[in-house]
């Protein structure tokens, strides 16, 4: 069973407010710290390739993959692991995906076979997540793809998704609209002053220099424990 939960913070601000910078540096951080996984991806809007909003995610994961020892990165992968490089290309270097079983079997079509991805990415990310915690950054999320909506709606879909701090940052409205009900929002907006503090919650201590929003920081580090706190049942 899972040793934590899933937590969703929406980060909303204009352009330029500071948004990239803080995310950056906590995820950093918070790698450093606690020994995070730590999967991040930006979003372009001059983009048009499918998976825009998650294809630096997938790229990390993969990279995460090729590291661990062939046995450990075996104990990740679900039955249906094979099938991942055929919606995302970049998983067929990871030797125990090479080796792993591509049956097709109950993909009809398309949309069967994305469904099937979706599900044994979705099985990854549980499993790593009770390995480690496990934090996901999405930068620039009003310009996100419908392919990529539609793969989030999976990962993050009840019972039991995979427990993790799932963070998007958006500088518009039409962000909001996208994930309305899913995440709580956050808004950078205005002016809030802030230099150097050492924000430290429950055995997790960074430091922020030079920053704006230092309640924003303190909101992500309180994210980031309650994510990795026990999940209670209904």
């Amino acid at each position: 069973a899972s040793q934590g939960t899933l937590v969703t913070l929406h980060v909303q601000g204009e352009s330029g407010i500071g948004k990239s910078r803080l995310l950056s540096h906590f995820a950093e951080h918070v790698s450093l710290a606690c020994g995070a996984l730590v999967l991040s991806s930006r979003c372009r809007e001059t983009e048009t390739l499918a998976y825009k909003a998650v294809d630096g995610i997938i790229d990390a994961l993969a990279q995460s993959l090729r590291k661990l020892p062939l046995e450990e990165c075996r104990a990740l992968l679900p039955r249906r692991a094979g099938l991942l490089p055929l919606v995302f290309p970049v998983f067929s270097r990871v030797r125990a995906i090479q080796e792993a079983s591509a049956s097709t079997r109950g993909a009809q079509d398309k949309l069967a076979l994305r469904s099937l991805v979706f599900t044994a990415l979705r099985e990854v990310l549980s499993r790593a997540s009770d390995k480690r915690p496990l934090l996901v950054v999405i930068d620039d999320f009003q310009w996100a793809d419908a392919e990529s909506l539609a793969l989030i709606g999976e990962l993050l879909r009840p019972p039991d998704p995979p427990a993790m701090l799932f963070v998007i940052a958006t500088t518009t409205t039409a962000g909001y609209q996208m994930v309305r009900g899913r995440f709580s929002t956050v808004f950078m907006e205005g002016w809030e002053a802030g230099d150097r503090m050492k924000l430290a919650q429950g055995g997790l201590s960074i430091f922020f220099t030079g920053f704006r929003f230092l309640s924003v920081a303190i909101i992500l580090i309180d994210a980031m424990l309650r994510c990795r706190r026990p999940r209670t049942s209904a």
